[in-house]
């Protein structure tokens, strides 16, 4: 991680310095009129104006990272209702809840991949960055039926950016500092393509390195704690990550898309702040995934019967290796991949009747060593299949303002190899059915109500079935490969509005709403459960909870006021309750009872004529998470983490019409605040410069 840390850091300061000069050059020539006349247009940063047909809470665009600042996918998606961070875990990543659902059970696809662990089924959203991405959209509950397995919580949905022009280039670098003013790391972006008749190509390049991160000012560390204030141990990590994509589009009818992504990373994991001097320590060393992705689309509107057909094939190959240092020291090294298909078609019998189909098939395995040795070795097939038929039945005005959607699936689990070195049990197969429906009323065309269903299911993974964990007296785990597929029954009840209106030329006010209840209850939630031993002990099993129940309210707003002034929001109050079917559960807390986020864009100057003024953006964002048990806690006796409020504040400008400065502040106040335990505590201050340039 050194070296890499140390090109990242070179290339920093080498773009930075460029970029710098390109600037002054650009001055120069006459650069402050704010316009540019030569081979390239004038580029514009993207206005934060709500578009009716664009701008929706769940969805975020290229052009809103941009503007915010984004690097990975959980700061993409802050201001989405109902998400709820999980970071600063032992394996030093960043995560997310959606409406109580962690990322096992709520996947993200990218461009139809699962970015998922075989092994454990989730994923660590801290290495996804987001610099190749053009849309992300997050479907709760109520999702596409065609994605395939283990859609219970819903799905996120990610789609990589195409060149849109002849020729397109852009790169970014920023650094940050922490409080103490001291370097703590730096992101670099490279993205170059081509948009042509017939084909395209594009590559991006992301390379970020986190030297450290400060803790606030105001933490305490415990009595005999191995953590100090200052900067927190094992805080480190480097992520590179490169895409190439191309396609091939004869017709407008017919493309055909190949990518490659990889991702190199390595990652420290944070010790606990406990009461103890030898906690365990754990690193990441190795983090590679590589992606391989080929697809085809057909797609005609002018026949009588319009339909389409999209096929795709993809390989993901994911490496790791983690190094655990406490009373022993364990290197366990895993080798996994996913390979996959699916084909998805579609007709719209007439524009009121439509039907869709698609069918997966996904083979993942998984290899372990633990210390160079031979511990498990796993392969397992899952077939799903899933159509949804559209209908809109009414006519109204010349209209069709009701719209339903039904959709049914299964999905199989086919175990095919299994060995372990403690010669466990192997699961047995897998049988699921789900199934939704949806009633959408257009009361107008910009006042939308809907009521939906959804029945999803969840294979537990790997991970649950098969991990056994020794560390001495109560906390031995065993095994539980008959663990029993999870369900939830998602039902919702939510508003869309665009309301909009010209008082004048200046003030052109908008605003789009979002709101919804809903309820989810599950059944044979997985949880920890304490097990009473042949000799008498106890031990842990992950056991099936009969029902547990998640339920809310969710509000998205975005407010357009006029060029000087817009806003946007999210809130979401939580509740979430648990019948126990026997004493001594452990579940997963995390879940505060509400949550809230806000932001504006303010650009001061957009009436003055010199370009770095009329440009000027000042973006200061709010964020706030109430109190929550912590983690793995015993139903109703856990810790109570207090809430927090946090607030940043970012500036950015357009010296000219290629080259665009900024600089911001995270965590303005220097909070000190907990995301999964009291043991855990969260970044202090920082300081965030960066330059841009685009052709």
């Amino acid at each position: 991680m050194t070296i890499r840390g140390g090109l990242s850091r070179f290339l920093c300061i080498a773009l930075f310095t460029v970029t710098a000069a390109g600037i002054a050059a650009q001055q120069g020539n006459g650069g402050e009129s704010g316009e540019y006349v030569g081979e390239y247009e004038t580029i514009e940063l993207p206005e934060a104006e709500v578009v009716e047909e664009q701008e929706h809470p769940n969805r975020v665009t290229k052009e809103q990272m941009e503007r915010e600042g984004s690097s990975d996918l959980w700061e993409a998606l802050r201001n989405v209702p109902g998400l709820i961070r999980s970071g600063g875990a032992e394996d030093g990543g960043d995560s997310f809840r959606v409406r109580g659902f962690d990322s096992s059970r709520m996947p993200v696809f990218i461009d139809g991949v699962p970015f998922e662990s075989p092994y454990r089924g989730d994923s660590d959203y801290s290495r996804l960055l987001t610099a190749d991405i053009e849309e992300a959209e997050v479907q709760k509950g109520y999702s596409s039926m065609l994605l395939g397995a283990n859609t219970m919580g819903g799905a996120i949905l990610l789609r990589t950016a195409k060149p849109k022009d002849v020729f397109e280039l852009a790169y970014k670098t920023s650094f940050d500092l922490d409080s103490a003013l001291k370097y703590s790391g730096c992101l670099t972006t490279f993205d170059m393509g081509t948009r042509q008749d017939a084909f395209y190509a594009k590559g991006v390049f992301q390379l970020r390195a986190i030297d450290h991160w400060r803790l606030s000012d105001k933490f305490v560390p415990f009595y005999e704690s191995m953590q100090k204030s200052g900067e927190r141990l094992n805080s480190d990590s480097n992520d590179l990550k490169v895409t190439l994509l191309g396609g091939w589009t004869p017709s407008e009818y017919f493309s055909v898309n190949v990518s490659l992504t990889a991702l190199d990373a390595g990652k420290g994991a944070s010790p606990p702040d406990v009461n103890r001097a030898a906690a365990a320590v754990y690193d990441w060393p190795l983090w590679k995934r590589s992606t391989v992705r080929l697809d085809a689309a057909y797609e005609d509107a002018g026949r009588p019967l319009p339909f389409y057909g999209k096929g795709l094939v993809y390989f993901d190959k994911f490496d790791t290796e983690l190094v655990q240092s406490a009373a022993y020291t364990l290197d366990m090294e895993n080798d996994d991949y996913i390979l996959g298909g699916r084909l998805e078609g579609g007709i719209e019998f007439n524009d009121w009747n439509t039907v869709k189909a698609a069918f997966n098939l996904k083979r993942e395995s998984h290899r372990r060593k633990d210390n160079s040795a031979a511990a498990l070795s796993i392969a397992e097939n899952t077939f799903s299949g899933g159509a949804e038929y559209e209908t809109r039945p009414l006519v109204f005005n010349s209209r069709r303002p009701l719209t339903l959607n039904a959709g049914a699936g299964f999905d199989v689990l086919q175990p095919t190899e299994f060995w372990s070195a403690e010669d466990r049990e192997r699961t047995s197969p897998r049988y699921m059915f789900s199934w939704q429906a949806g009633a959408f009323f257009s009361v107008s065309p910009r006042h939308t109500l809907r009521l939906t269903y959804a029945k999803k299911n969840h294979i537990p993974s790997m991970w649950q079935r098969y991990e056994q964990i020794f560390e001495g007296g109560w906390d031995d785990s065993i095994p539980n490969p008959n663990l029993k597929n999870e369900s939830a029954f998602h039902y919702e009840l939510g508003y869309r509005g665009f309301l909009s209106h010209d008082f004048n030329s200046v003030f052109k006010t908008s605003i789009s709403i979002d709101a919804a209840v809903y309820y989810a209850g599950l059944l044979d939630m997985i949880a920890e459960g304490d097990v009473v031993t042949s000799t008498g002990g106890t031990t842990k099993m992950r056991v099936n909870i009969d029902k547990t129940a998640y339920y809310g309210f969710e509000l998205g707003i975005s407010l357009y006021l006029c060029r000087y002034f817009s806003a946007g929001g999210a809130l979401s109050v939580n509740r979430y309750e648990v019948k126990e079917g026997a004493s001594g559960y452990h579940i997963e807390g995390n879940f505060p009872r509400s949550t809230a986020g806000a932001y504006m864009v303010i650009t001061p100057f957009a009436a003055f004529t010199q370009r770095p003024l009329q440009t000027l953006t000042v973006t200061p964002a709010f964020e706030y998470e109430g109190p929550r048990y912590s983690r793995f806690t015993r139903l109703g006796t856990g810790a109570v983490m207090d809430r927090y409020a946090l607030v940043s504040v970012k500036l950015s400008s357009e010296l000219s019409g290629h080259f665009t400065v900024s600089a911001g502040i995270e965590n303005l106040f220097d909070e000190n605040y907990y995301l999964d335990n009291v043991y855990r505590p969260m970044p202090g201050r920082s300081f965030n410069f960066g330059v841009a340039a685009r052709y």
